[in-house]
């Protein structure tokens, strides 16, 4: 329990002055993923890094979608319907 609180006194000393919540994150997000994986800076790219260490949701996320473009760089998702067996309905 004193580590919680430990690391949560740290995390409120950390903030800085410009800072964004969650939804401001999370509408950066997918720039933000795109932009590091191909290595361009964003102009908001110091904040967004701070909001990702400090805020555990937003991490988990991040990751989630930082996975799948990947994923998707490596294997293109194909869409095409021709490659789905149509689901018998049983009519």
């Amino acid at each position: 329990m004193h580590q919680a609180f430990f690391h949560w006194i740290e995390i409120l000393y950390a903030t800085q002055e410009h800072e964004i919540d969650c939804k401001q994150f999370q509408n950066y997000l997918p720039a933000f993923v795109e932009a590091e994986l191909s290595q361009l800076p964003l102009p908001h790219t110091a904040v967004l890094k701070s909001h990702l260490q400090q805020c555990p949701d937003c991490h988990e996320i991040y990751e989630g979608l930082r996975l799948v473009v990947v994923a998707e760089a490596i294997e293109p998702f194909s869409s095409g319907a021709a490659e789905f067996s149509p689901i018998p309905t049983g009519d």
